[in-house]
């Protein structure tokens, strides 16, 4: 034992109190804004129906259960949270535990997070204040009520990240632990295999390169264990060897095309995507804000196709001469804006927007929209303060490097396949959250120490 550790650490029992205290105030906030009313939403109803396949179809398919026609689909979805909603249904829960269930599981992953982080940096102040944000998190505190995966996305990456502070405590990697959560992070979210990135950084970090590649080759296998599984069955059936981000096939690849070469912002997808997709054509001019599209699209002849996609009646079939209409349109002026630039701006579309959808989560409607944004910009700008404050301290940028090498890649194949909806950075966000107070924790320390007379020692 570290003599340091035992004359500054406070008991266990002390610690334990503190965590109790953050699991109870991250579960009953959370379950007091759910209030027993779940959001259902279209996406929660494609869950559903695999789930229901897999329950009285034993298949996973996006056909109508009932129909026991069980078309494969490969789709969007991987199979987690399927697989938890219909192991809540044998157990004959319905939509309100599935929300409870994934309140509990995030409560839980962030007292062991907070616990693996507090093994490492041994502050009692840190684990208090880690615990009071990550409990009432503006970015997240909503979204539980929500059944879409966001809760347990989040949970899953702040699981990886967990073990990565228990590697960093033990000066080992927790290969096996770590290959388990990352196993369990992707099964829910197919964009959690960029959480592979810092688990194998941080295996060469504490393994050196010799043993970090064994390491690297086991958490590899950890992470394609389920995407493998599915592909194996996609080609047994038939399917594409990699899903596509639109499940739907009768969906217009035209519509398709040019939401993908246009978009700008999350209006692009709710605005015109949606209504398309879903034959609700009344609704183009109700959500459609112009400004949310490459403004080298956004021309003359778009307007006029938009004005005769809303004379159209709802439910009916998209005619095609404007599939023709809109497909000329992306292949005569898709190229005028850099591929670069078009993705820097969905960046700052994605991070800054006015989410007018889901208002971060909560049921606050804008005031806590407004309170997301700029809680999250004040997180930047605490994390650019540490940075400039960092020096040499290793473990600043250590934590920042290890989020940024899961954040960076993620965020890029966001928008590179224009997934502009700002829920979508719900997972990141515990982890960045843990990332910013660590950093600062140790920026304040280095300040600290470099400001004592020479020769003194911190009490």
């Amino acid at each position: 034992m570290n003599p340091e550790d035992s004359e500054t650490r406070p008991s266990r029992y002390r610690v334990a109190v503190v965590l109790g205290l953050v699991f109870a105030l991250a579960l009953l906030v959370r379950l007091g804004l759910l209030d027993g009313k779940p959001v259902f939403t279209p996406d929660s109803n494609y869950f559903f129906i695999h789930a229901e396949n897999l329950l009285k179809n034993q298949c996973y398919s996006i056909s109508a259960p009932d129909s026991k026609a069980c078309q494969p689909s490969w789709g969007s979805q991987p199979p987690g949270y399927p697989l938890l909603i219909a192991t809540v249904g044998l157990l004959g829960g319905g939509i309100l535990q599935i929300a409870q269930i994934q309140t509990l599981v995030f409560a839980l992953v962030v007292v062991y997070a907070l616990w693996m982080g507090y093994r490492w940096h041994r502050s009692p102040r840190l684990l208090f204040i880690a615990g009071i944000v990550l409990a009432g998190s503006p970015v997240t505190v909503g979204w539980s009520r929500w059944v879409l995966t966001e809760t347990l996305a989040a949970a899953g990456s702040l699981w990886v990240f967990a073990e990565i502070y228990g590697s960093l405590a033990e000066r080992r990697l927790r290969t096996w632990r770590l290959a388990v959560a990352l196993g369990c992070a992707i099964a829910m979210r197919w964009d959690s295999i960029w959480l592979l990135i810092p688990a194998c950084a941080s295996g060469f970090y504490l393994s050196g390169w010799r043993a970090g590649v064994g390491r690297a080759v086991l958490l590899l296998l950890a992470a394609t264990l389920v995407p493998g599984i599915m592909a194996i069955r996609a080609w047994r059936v038939g399917l594409p060897l990699l899903p596509s981000v639109i499940a739907d096939p009768g969906l217009s690849p035209a519509v398709v095309g040019f939401w993908r070469s246009a978009a700008l912002a999350q209006n692009a997808t709710s605005g015109f995507l949606w209504p398309v997709w879903g034959k609700h054509y009344s609704r183009l001019g109700k959500h459609w804000d112009g400004t949310s599209i490459d403004p080298a699209l956004n021309t003359d002849e778009f307007k006029d196709i938009l004005r005769r996609l809303g004379a159209l009646d709802d439910g009916a079939s998209l005619p095609k001469e404007i599939e023709s209409d809109l497909q000329r349109l992306v292949d005569s002026r898709g190229n005028l804006t850099p591929k670069p630039v078009l993705l820097l701006k969905r960046i700052g579309n994605i991070w800054q927007q006015k989410d007018t959808l889901y208002f971060a989560g909560g049921p606050f409607g804008g005031s806590g929209e407004k309170l997301a944004r700029y809680y999250k910009n004040a997180l930047l700008g605490l994390w650019v303060i540490a940075l400039v404050l960092a020096g040499r301290r290793r473990e600043i940028w250590i934590v920042s490097g290890l989020f940024l090498a899961y954040f960076i890649p993620r965020l890029v194949s966001l928008v590179a396949n224009a997934g502009l909806e700002s829920r979508y950075l719900v997972p990141s966000y515990p982890v960045l959250e843990i990332t910013v107070l660590y950093a600062v924790f140790w920026a304040v320390r280095r300040v600290g120490d470099s400001s004592r007379p020479h020769g003194t020692v911190a009490g």
